[in-house]
């Protein structure tokens, strides 16, 4: 969490006045404290940014139609392990882009 807000920090501090700073993707679970001082006295907007609006349409069509997707691939667990991907994705120490195999997993969790 301490790593989130010294993020936010370094974003509100390098917005010029009057500028803008947008916080995305999924922040940790609980609160993740924020430094209002400066963007209070320097007016500056602070917008969220959740991520997997509308671009998981696009992401699903692509896979439909064969786009190659496993370089991308961090991890790769089976259906009776996928609790273990979620613990995983849930870490926040390690950035996992994990898929859930129906049957044996091609390389090691």
């Amino acid at each position: 969490m301490f790593a989130q807000f010294l993020t936010s920090q370094a974003g509100v501090i390098a917005a010029m006045r009057r500028g803008h700073h947008r916080e995305g993707g999924q922040p940790p679970r609980g609160e993740v404290p924020v430094a209002l001082g400066g963007i209070v006295t320097r007016e500056i907007t602070y917008r969220g940014s959740y991520r997997f609006v509308d671009e998981i349409s696009d992401a699903l069509r692509l896979m439909a139609e064969g786009v190659d997707v496993s370089p991308l691939m961090t991890h790769e667990v089976t259906l009776a392990d996928a609790l273990h991907g979620f613990e995983l994705a849930a870490a926040h120490c390690i950035a996992v882009h994990g898929l859930v195999t129906w049957g044996i997993a091609s390389s090691p969790a």
